[in-house]
């Protein structure tokens, strides 16, 4: 028979507790490991205007993408946005913060921004997004705005589609202005996947493809395909 004295009972609940202690610690080091968030890329710039700065105020207000150029797929996409309210002046700084893991080294990034007016409506915006190295330590970028409705010479065309989709075209060697609707929108000259083509593009990805006598456009996530003129008008402030 083993005789028990309050000696081994002090070093048996100092080992038990000890023991306790190393895998309660265990257990938070690998809490804490589960519970990393993802590292955030800050980029920082400067939106400037490119002539005589706009009229602005309280109610104006920026958006700010980060566009993502696929190096094997040729597209571009939006991976991150950011609104600042209340822009009363140019130039103006902005910060913008990004989750790493939207991010790909094998890709390329450029930054965009447009001004909008307490109807939401575009007044200003850069011509392409910028290039911006976003996993360099320095990403201050300067955005210069220029104004959005500068339409093309020309008149504006009627175009209809293969599925009954309609909208008007002005366009010329720089650039392109699209009318659907109440809605006008500015497209800058693109290249072109083969020489026949003509191609316009925004920051958001909207797209205009002439080729051969046929147009397609792509916008808000829907293409239509074989458009061609059926109208022409005197310009953009004619009737639709």
């Amino acid at each position: 028979m083993f005789r028990t004295t309050q000696h081994d009972t002090t070093q048996r609940q100092r080992r038990f507790l000890a023991g306790g202690l190393s895998v309660l610690l265990l257990g938070l080091s690998l809490a804490g490991c589960g519970s990393d968030t993802p590292e955030q890329i800050k980029l920082t710039g400067q939106l400037e205007a490119k002539a005589e700065a706009p009229h602005l105020d309280e109610q104006t207000s920026a958006r700010i993408s980060l566009v993502e150029h696929s190096a094997a797929s040729g597209q571009d996409q939006i991976v991150a946005e950011r609104t600042v309210h209340g822009i009363q002046r140019l130039p103006t700084g902005f910060t913008m913060r990004v989750g790493s893991a939207l991010l790909d080294t094998a890709n390329e990034y450029g930054l965009s921004a447009q001004l909008l007016d307490d109807d939401s409506e575009i007044i200003w915006q850069t011509n392409a997004p910028v290039a911006v190295d976003v996993f360099s330590k320095d990403k201050t970028t300067r955005l210069t705005l220029m104004p959005y409705r500068v339409a093309p010479e020309g008149p504006f065309v009627t175009y209809r589609c293969s599925d009954g989709f309609q909208f008007q075209l002005s366009h010329d060697a720089k650039g392109a202005v699209v009318r659907l609707g109440k809605r006008q929108i500015s497209l800058h000259v693109a290249k072109s996947l083969t020489a026949d083509a003509t191609r316009y593009v925004d920051a958001h990805n909207d797209e205009i493809v002439s080729e051969n006598g046929m147009t397609s456009i792509y916008f808000d996530g829907i293409s239509h395909h074989d458009c061609s003129a059926v109208s022409e008008e005197s310009g953009p402030d004619s009737p639709e």
